[in-house]
């Protein structure tokens, strides 16, 4: 629930029409004011993440003020942990990134749609339950993408309501245990490696502390709760490797998949901790790797 503030000196050589580009999302809430001597010359206040804004997905704020070295405040609360990307551009500049953004992302909900429903038909076919887990793991990757990207405005939500202010993490949560489900169905690991099929039903139990303590409103805690259990995924690995050593065909598959996706995921958090940078490559790289 707390306030972060910063201070920033502008460019002596700013130019008119340029705009303050918060390249994130997941702001639920903050306060731009530009300043001059003391004297406040423009003040910006936006509530609810998961909005559309005038310029795309990310706030976007128009930096002409009557003086050429003005100084910026702003302060940011969000019910996670928050990275805070800040680009100084045109206004052309991020609508062509907007328009590139949407592309990528009704390109890959069409990539995922196709994958969800072929499997959707098999699972019908031939009842096999594994293509039901990997049905609602698609679902679940698919919509945390989404979520995280504050697509969250198609289904009408944002922070300001109740829902709007759990949806990603309610998301995150649902691809988590689905994502679990999956792997031990898939792996048939209840007999092939019952020591992981254990350690994946404590992880279970944490994304269901995690939902109750959502449910509560403490989001912080919450968020915490439910990115701690996906370190799950680090343990696809070895748990494939004993599934195969104990006959199972599939671990191969599961193997090279998730090894794709773990380095993805990777380089986002190194991006995250600012290891990497915020480039093109290093934001779509949990989406391509999914």
């Amino acid at each position: 629930d707390e306030w972060n503030w910063m201070a920033i000196d502008l460019l002596d050589d700013l130019e008119p029409g340029q705009y303050l580009d918060v390249s994130t999302p997941a702001i639920d809430s903050m306060v731009l004011v530009i300043a001059s001597g003391g004297k406040e010359l423009k003040r910006e206040e936006m509530f609810g993440s998961g909005k559309r804004h005038a310029l795309g997905n990310y706030p976007a704020i128009n930096l002409s003020v009557p003086d050429a070295r003005p100084q910026l405040f702003i302060g940011v609360q969000s019910g996670k942990p928050l990275t805070l990307p800040l680009r100084i551009r045109t206004a052309q500049e991020i609508r062509k990134d907007t328009t590139t953004r949407d592309l990528f992302f009704t390109f890959y909900l069409g990539v995922m749609a196709v994958m969800l429903l072929y499997n959707g038909f098999l699972f019908f076919a031939v009842e096999d339950k594994s293509y039901l887990y990997y049905v609602l793991f698609l679902v679940g990757v698919a919509g945390s993408q989404f979520m995280l990207e504050g697509y969250s405005w198609v289904l009408g939500l944002d922070s300001t309501s109740w829902l709007g202010a759990r949806i990603v993490h309610a998301v995150g949560a649902f691809s988590g245990v689905a994502t679990i489900l999956f792997v031990q169905q898939f792996l048939d690991m209840r007999r092939k490696a019952p020591k992981y099929f254990r350690s994946f039903n404590v992880f279970l139990g944490l994304y269901g502390i995690g939902a109750v303590t959502l449910l509560f409103g403490n989001l912080n805690l919450s968020y915490a709760l439910i990115n701690l259990p996906a370190m799950a995924a680090f343990l696809v690995i070895p748990a494939s490797i004993q599934a195969k050593r104990q006959g199972q065909p599939s671990a191969n598959i599961l193997m090279a998949a998730f090894g794709a996706f773990l380095i993805s995921v990777t380089v986002f958090a190194a991006k995250e901790f600012g290891m990497l940078p915020y480039n093109t490559y290093t934001t779509y790289a949990m989406p391509v790797g999914s």
